[in-house]
């Protein structure tokens, strides 16, 4: 009898596993004293069905003042990673995440006699949830809201008794952002 030809394993999906490079506009409120916009950057990593992100961003400085016109300027940097579970809809992606964030909280006197700058760690587990549409083959758009809670929120204060700025006790984060593909 003849032989059977042997057969072939299906080709690998190496197309499964994707990269890419996001940047865009954040917005923070809640850990600074007003709502604040930022810049955001990261990467990504998708593979079936999850994604994990490493991600930075800076956020514009923002006032507190006392009303006898002392104050300070506050500003924020953060770094982190994100783990995202995520559900394809054709070119239209559901996802929700988890992620942890690190960085620096700073605030400086104005208006004060001696300046004291003070900076502080920001370190802050997260939630949140998104959207994102492939829109090529190497370009899409990113939506997401979600929570920060930060581990620890200390005070700001001018002359070691009026307190100028504290963070809430939950910030809220959004994100549009652009992301080519590679």
């Amino acid at each position: 009898p003849a032989a059977e030809p042997a057969q072939r394993a299906p080709p690998s999906r190496v197309s499964a596993l994707r990269f890419g490079a996001f940047a865009g506009a954040a917005v923070d409120v809640g850990a600074l004293p007003a709502a604040t916009v930022g810049a955001a950057l990261g990467m990504s990593m998708e593979l079936a069905s999850l994604r994990a992100e490493l991600f930075g961003a800076l956020f514009l400085p923002q006032r507190a003042d006392l009303p006898d016109g002392r104050g300070g300027e506050f500003d924020l940097a953060v770094g982190g990673l994100r783990a995202c579970a995520r559900h394809a809809y054709g070119w239209f992606q559901v996802m929700g995440c988890a992620g942890f964030e690190a960085g620096r909280l700073s605030g400086r006197g104005l208006r004060v006699s001696r300046q004291h700058p003070r900076s502080t760690g920001w370190y802050a587990p997260g939630v949140d949830l998104g959207v994102a549409g492939t829109l090529g083959p190497s370009f899409g758009l990113l939506l997401r809201a979600g929570v920060a809670k930060p581990l620890a929120r200390p005070e700001f204060v001018l002359d070691g008794t009026q307190a100028v700025h504290r963070a809430a006790a939950l910030t809220v984060r959004l994100l549009l952002a652009a992301e080519l593909y590679f």
